[in-house]
């Protein structure tokens, strides 16, 4: 058996013994994650309902506070003051105050008071008007929100109210408003795995009856235990929490009271059977895909062990690759302290070395090249410097020999020196204007575009020369960062490069495409083609195939493209013609 097959045996037998214990551990702690699970529901939804009232309470506030400065309102504070003392405000006169103010501000309950109790206007029940509520002066001066039984014409309802007062004189007009505790209120509680929720109201003496919520199809004995248990929290006046025999579900309570403590009503709930069932499943489920996932797991180590032990190899394999390619620069990090860390260590070491070796070869073409320059540079120099001695010595000859053929010979003599001394301003110019090279100043370019353009400035060239120009762009933008003006003018050199290369015609290629996230431009002909040694010295200042080149062409283009980061390579062979590629991004 081999070594990856033992892994993989002793990893599957112990992730199968952890599932089997996990599945007995599950079983014991079913309950207990129910009972948990429950707890956190109710206790949840309780401290929902807790803040559902205190929000309604603090909207309520809000609302009440704005409809004691309404215009309706102020004509009620301001009658009420201005009627004589003792005399009672007419219970008709304002019947549509209250009401038009609770549309206003959106308040379900709206009344306003005398400071006696006596109901002025009334937005619930319009029929209030004139009756002296018993009780509601001991609510005037609070500023908190409470929880009041209001009386509809349906009967007494539980609500969140306040009282705010308007005092436009010596009587004092109380605004009593809010809003229900009913299905809206419920609403706001429902969520997944509840059984129901309902609302309690106190009802008689002692008694409590169902305001809001439920379900229609309760049974009649778990209405009946329900009934029990509010009526025993409605006596006590604590919350409760426990379990409902008639159906096995769990069930929560909470009292709700108003300002001075009394308890006016019961909010229960309760979790059904149905879902504990659903939790054992999804907890039997969970056991069951947590021992998948183990084993499957234990399979992907014992794999990515014994593939530990390959990878240094395969490093080793990547490392070649990238040396070959001449990224000597590239290192392996080496794993752990055995043979194959120190194989690693030793291929790093060679990569060094290589590295230092091509850089001295680098520096040593660089000093080729600059002596090379230098001997050119003097060639160029040297050609007019001979004419310019020539004429001076014909010159001074002239004088010494013929005073009278002097002014002829000064006339020629000066031309010749005029004329040799301006090709060296030139060969100078040529020299300066290529060790000074701009910097790139960089924009979005379209190489399509850029192409497409530069081809149209070289038209004219292309036709004298009998040469067939095709493009082959993309239907895509190929889109750089790049110097338009400079990169136009490496196209240029290419393009009358490659024209030269045809003095009989041919065939010249001009390509645009994007290649790994590279822009990509190619200039391809099919002329005279170019030697390995060729090839090799192209990009030297100053060294050049053509009689009539001055060597600078490209060594420009090569310094364009190093400016822009990007590199070009030729392909090229004697008699198959040549391919400029350039590489850019």
């Amino acid at each position: 058996m081999s070594f990856r097959w033992k892994l993989l045996f002793a990893f599957g037998a112990t992730t199968l013994v952890a599932v089997a214990v996990m599945a007995l551990v599950a079983t014991r702690l079913v309950r207990n994650a129910y009972v948990r699970s429950d707890q956190q529901r109710i206790e949840q939804v309780l401290a929902q309902a807790r803040s559902a009232i205190e929000r309604r309470g603090e909207q309520a506030a809000r609302r009440v506070a704005a409809a004691a400065e309404d215009d309706a309102v102020t004509r009620v504070a301001i009658a009420l003051n201005a009627a004589p003392a003792g005399a009672p405000v007419p219970p008709g006169a304002f019947l549509a105050e209250a009401g038009q103010a609770a549309r206003v501000h959106e308040l379900e309950l709206l009344e306003l008071m005398a400071g006696d109790g006596t109901v002025l206007s009334s937005a619930q029940w319009e029929a209030r008007a004139g009756y002296r509520e018993p009780g509601a002066a001991s609510l005037f001066g609070r500023t908190a929100p409470f929880v009041r039984l209001e009386d509809l014409p349906s009967g007494p309802v539980l609500a969140v109210e306040v009282v705010r007062e308007v005092s436009l004189g010596a009587h004092k007009l109380h605004v009593l408003g809010g809003h229900l505790l009913g299905q809206s209120f419920l609403r706001e509680l429902s969520q997944a795995g509840l059984e129901h929720v309902a609302l309690f109201r106190l009802a008689g003496e002692g008694g409590f009856r169902q305001a809001a919520g439920g379900a229609a199809d309760v049974p009649a004995a778990v209405a009946e235990e329900l009934q029990r248990v509010v009526e025993r929290v409605g006596l006590g006046g604590a919350d409760y929490q426990g379990e409902l025999e008639a159906s096995r579900s769990a069930v929560a309570t909470m009292p709700v009271r108003d300002a001075a403590g009394r308890t006016l009503g019961v909010l229960v709930v309760t979790v059904s059977e149905g879902e504990r069932e659903r939790l054992i499943r999804s907890l039997y489920w969970t056991a069951l895909m947590a021992g998948g996932l183990a084993l499957a797991t234990a399979l992907l180590l014992s794999l990515l062990l014994a593939r530990r032990i390959t990878a240094p190899v395969a490093d080793l394999v990547r490392a070649s690759q990238e040396w070959a390619e001449g990224r000597l620069d590239f290192r392996i990090q080496p794993r752990g302290d055995d043979e194959l860390a120190r194989l690693s260590l030793a291929f790093n070491s060679m990569a060094a070395s290589l590295q230092q070796h091509r850089e001295r070869m680098v520096q040593a073409e660089r000093v080729a090249a600059w002596r090379e320059l230098a001997r050119r540079l003097a060639h160029e120099l040297k050609n007019p410097l001979f004419p310019l001695q020539l004429s001076v010595e014909n010159l001074r000859r002239a004088r010494q020999v013929d005073a009278g053929g002097f002014e002829e010979a000064f006339e020629e003599g000066t031309a010749t020196l005029l004329a040799e001394i301006e090709e060296l301003k030139r060969i100078v110019s040529r020299f300066s204007d290529f060790a000074k090279m701009p910097q790139p100043q960089l924009e979005d370019v379209d190489l399509r575009a850029l192409l497409q353009q530069t081809a149209r400035l070289y038209a004219a060239r292309i036709d004298q020369g009998h040469v067939a120009l095709e493009l082959d762009l993309p239907s895509d933008p190929v889109t750089v960062r790049a110097d338009p003006h400079l990169l136009g003018q490496a196209l240029g050199n290419l393009i009358l490069n490659a024209l030269d290369a045809m003095p009989d015609g041919g065939r010249l290629v001009l390509r645009a495409e994007s290649r790994d996230g590279r822009g990509v431009l190619e200039v391809t002909d099919t002329g005279q083609g170019l030697t390995e040694e060729e090839q090799r010295r192209l990009f030297t200042p100053y060294y050049t195939t053509k009689r009539h080149g001055t060597g600078l062409g490209l060594a420009f283009v090569q310094s364009v493209v190093a400016d822009h980061g990007g590199r070009i390579v030729v392909t090229s062979a004697p008699d198959a013609g040549s391919c400029f590629r350039i590489e850019l991004g």
